[in-house]
Formats: C-alpha cells, sequence, structure tokens
C-alpha cells in the first residue's frame, strides 16, 4: 500500500513539472518564465510518466541556448542553470524510457555546441567541476558519439 501511494505521489510530481514546461511554454518570452525555469529544472528529468518525460525534455533541448540570457554561462544564474541542464542531459539520453531519437539527436548537437562557445569555454571549470565524475563520463561518451555521427 505504501509502495503504491510512493508511486502516485511521484506521478503527480511529473505532472506537476509538466504543468509548469506548459506555464513557460506559454509564456516563453517573458520575463517571468526564468522564474519558473529554476522551479522546472528542479523537476527533471522526469522519470515516471513516460510520455510526458518524452515532452519535456524534448522541450529543453528546444528551448535550451546558450545565446539566451535565461541560459548563459556569462551570468551567474544562467552558469548554474547550465550545470543542471547538462546533469539533467546526462541522464536523459543514457535512458531509453526517457528519451527518443529526437531528443537525443538534441542533446548530440548541444554537447557539441557547447565545445565552441567562448563563455563555456572561459566558464569551464564551473562547469564541469559542478558535476558528478558519472555525469561527466556520461556527457564524454555523448560528445564522441556526435563527432562519430
Amino acid at each position: 500500500r505504501l509502495m503504491k501511494k510512493q508511486n502516485q505521489y511521484f506521478y503527480a510530481q511529473d505532472n506537476v513539472a509538466a504543468a509548469i514546461g506548459h506555464l513557460i511554454a506559454a509564456d516563453d518570452k517573458n520575463l517571468q518564465a526564468g522564474e519558473l525555469l529554476d522551479y522546472w529544472l528542479d523537476y527533471l528529468p522526469l522519470k515516471r510518466d513516460k510520455t510526458e518525460a518524452r515532452e519535456q525534455h524534448l522541450k529543453l533541448v528546444r528551448w535550451f541556448n546558450l545565446d539566451n540570457v535565461l541560459f548563459s554561462p556569462g551570468n551567474p544564474v544562467g552558469l548554474h542553470r547550465l550545470s543542471k541542464i547538462l546533469k539533467i542531459f546526462a541522464e536523459v539520453y543514457h535512458t531509453k524510457r526517457l528519451s527518443d531519437e529526437e531528443v537525443k539527436s538534441g542533446i548530440r548537437l548541444h554537447i557539441a555546441s557547447l565545445q565552441k562557445h567562448p563563455l563555456v569555454h572561459k566558464h569551464s571549470d564551473d562547469i564541469w567541476g559542478g558535476l558528478a565524475e558519472e555525469d561527466r563520463a556520461r556527457l564524454l561518451e555523448i560528445q564522441m558519439s556526435s563527432l562519430t555521427i
């Protein structure tokens, strides 16, 4: 009985995160989206509701842009978000039920573009140093796979 309640809680948590993602999508030109973005990122990656997981992870892949002030490593908030997003990308990419080929392809493109971005290079110690060794290894594997495509 306890397991069933916990499982329901986690599905509800995924659905709350998805609802936040929908709110951001409806208001992505407004700076208030940045406030919701942090809350949304805290819930990602979604793990229980596979349909919502793929949809929300695809949204992240589509929204993520290093030239957008919300994600730019040139400011402390953007730098913090970038580390979170890389951790999410590392887990999503390596978990089949959390992504599809469109999500994986987007992640590969983002990881490849990180290497070319001057602000990422300038802040690389902060970005990569904040990640667990396992996440760094996963991201390196993604980077290597993007070189062979």
